[in-house]
């Protein structure tokens, strides 16, 4: 019985490796593909050592990797909250205060967007 969607990814990477779960302006992320970035993200959450059933943050554009890096987080036990870019730093410093992440998770692209709150 699938009870996590977790469950649902392996299951689903399990019948339809190569069929396409996300396709993005960049590239199309298969289901096994999804499913190994979400582990690798996992394992580096997982290495954090003390990073268990707490708070991720995670700013990212809306492609392929957030979607691995949501996946990610539900695999190390965690529990997430994706910020969006566009919003005003103001809004993202007060969920990040109110949050207080154990870790965040963000793209060389964003880093100085999340340097900054």
């Amino acid at each position: 019985m699938i009870r996590r969607v977790t469950d649902y990814l392996d299951a689903t990477a399990v019948r339809f490796p190569d069929k396409a779960a996300f396709v993005d302006d960049r590239r199309a992320m298969t289901f096994s593909e999804l499913r190994d970035e979400a582990y690798h993200v996992a394992t580096g959450l997982s290495g954090l050592g003390g990073c268990f059933k707490k708070p991720v943050a995670i700013l990212m554009d809306k492609q392929s990797e957030c979607v691995a890096a949501m996946m990610g987080a539900a695999y190390s036990g965690n529990f997430y909250t994706v910020l969006d870019s566009a919003m005003p730093a103001a809004r993202m410093e007060k969920i990040i205060g109110t949050l207080q992440p154990e870790a965040f998770i963000t793209t060389a692209a964003r880093r100085e967007q999340a340097e900054a709150v």
